[in-house]
């Protein structure tokens, strides 16, 4: 008898223990048994102005001619000896036979001048990402619409139309930044690209068109301008979180029955404002003060499975696990973006100092204050741009996202052809538009196995 006793005691304090257990899981994993994190005091998450949808866009909004812009890109279909020409034309090597390309630009009439329109409206916002209406699907062929802007712009300098032309390149700038405006890291990237496209022939037209200081002065008056109004990326990371947030209504909370049964809303709000609270934050930073990867490093190990991580709201740091990875890129591209603007105003200045002295300067502070009101800086570093005078030619570079200077020995993203390098500079000579067709060509002729 006693012994029956001693067994239903343990029995009843094991199953104690057990309840005490699950209680504990069920507790931590849909609510925490530490307290929520918190983002970063006096940290801004909400975007200056509220997302909005496609479905809102008004005429005063850029963004409503850039979608119907970009709706028509998605429809037609280009042909691939098009493409080709498009290609060749970006990079600086006319084809003989340009007829399917010029077909292309008149079939597109309507987009480019809907782009046009846009790029000279004061006010933009990017509608949010909406997968149920496909609303990324008119952001994605704007690279498209970027490239033709610039081959439309080249049959204008054939013509000697050097004005048109280069107005076709500052609206690929101006469609670059306008991306970023309004909408998450997606669309912040595919602006950044497209920022690239543009500078790369607005340079291009300055070191083989600009015939006067003035005229190189102007430019570079507008590039200043544009970039002004650039927002920066603290608040596309705004954006995104809003997006994120959203995302995670619609897909767990909403279409998932058993989504809040399994972890709290709240608690996931919670880890994914602390996570970017901290990039926001960091990313208000300057460059080479920030520690992007550290905090991305520091939320996704928070997500790697532990004894402790299942009683800790699992849930919360799986969703915030997936999303953050990636972020480090796009903050180094948006930075580069900014460089992209920094160059292309320095090219100008070099220019205008060329043509007025008969040769480059011999440092960049010689362009103080008559063709650049002050040393460029580099916005990796702090430090001013890197420059040096080859006779002739001259050098500009920054140190890349890497912040060593490795002298322009080589470059960090550009020119690599089957090399593996990592690190590298960021440069820009007075020979790039030579330097890119090679580059092309040499690519070109690889691909097509001569």
């Amino acid at each position: 008898m006693w012994g029956v006793k001693r067994i239903v005691k343990r029995l009843a304090i094991g199953f104690c223990v057990l309840g005490l257990f699950w209680a504990l899981v069920i507790v931590g994993i849909y609510r925490g048994l530490t307290p929520l994190p918190k983002p970063p005091p006096e940290v801004r998450l909400e975007p200056l102005l509220p997302p909005i949808s496609r479905q809102e866009l008004k005429p005063d909004n850029a963004a409503s001619y850039y979608a119907k812009a970009g709706d028509l890109i998605q429809a037609y279909k280009q042909s691939a000896e098009s493409k080709s020409q498009m290609e060749a034309f970006v990079a600086g090597d006319v084809p003989g036979d340009t007829k399917a390309i010029e077909k292309t630009i008149i079939d597109c009439r309507e987009a480019l001048n809907l782009c046009r329109k846009a790029t000279q409206t004061s006010f933009c916002e990017m509608p949010s990402l909406d997968y149920t209406t496909n609303t990324i699907a008119f952001v994605s062929p704007l690279r498209q619409l970027a490239r033709l802007l610039v081959v439309e712009g080249q049959f204008a300098e054939r013509n000697g139309e050097n004005g048109r032309a280069i107005t076709n390149y500052l609206a690929v700038v101006t469609l670059g930044r306008d991306c970023s405006k309004g909408g998450p890291i997606i669309y912040n990237l595919v602006g950044d690209a497209i920022i690239g496209i543009g500078a790369q022939s607005i340079r291009a037209f300055i070191l083989q068109r600009a015939a006067s200081p003035e005229e190189a002065g102007h430019i570079m008056e507008q590039l200043d301008q544009i970039q002004k109004e650039s927002p920066r990326f603290a608040e596309t990371l705004r954006y995104e979180l809003t997006y994120g947030k959203d995302l995670m209504d619609r897909d767990m909370f909403e279409r998932l029955k058993w989504g809040q049964k399994i972890a709290s809303r709240h608690a996931i709000f919670c880890t994914f404002d602390a996570a970017y609270g901290e990039l926001i934050q960091d990313a208000d930073k300057p460059f080479w003060e920030s520690n992007t990867k550290a905090i991305t490093e520091k939320w996704v190990q928070s997500a790697k499975p532990t004894w402790r991580w299942l009683i800790n709201r699992p849930i919360a740091h799986i969703m915030i696990g997936m999303l953050l990875p990636a972020m480090q890129s796009p903050h180094i591209k948006a930075v580069r973006a900014d460089l992209e603007f920094e160059a292309s105003r320095v090219v100008c200045a070099l220019k205008s100092y060329q043509l007025t002295h008969g040769a480059p300067p011999e440092r960049l502070a010689d362009l103080v204050p008559t063709f650049f009101p002050s040393i460029p800086i580099d916005p990796f570093d702090g430090k001013p741009l890197r420059y040096r005078r080859d006779g002739t030619n001259w050098t500009i570079w920054s140190v890349g996202s890497d912040l060593k200077d490795d002298n322009a020995a080589w470059h960090e993203f550009k020119y690599h052809k089957d090399e593996k390098r990592s690190g590298g500079d960021i440069f820009f000579k007075s020979t790039e538009p030579q330097d890119d067709l090679a580059y092309y060509l040499t690519q070109n002729d690889s691909k097509n196995g001569r």
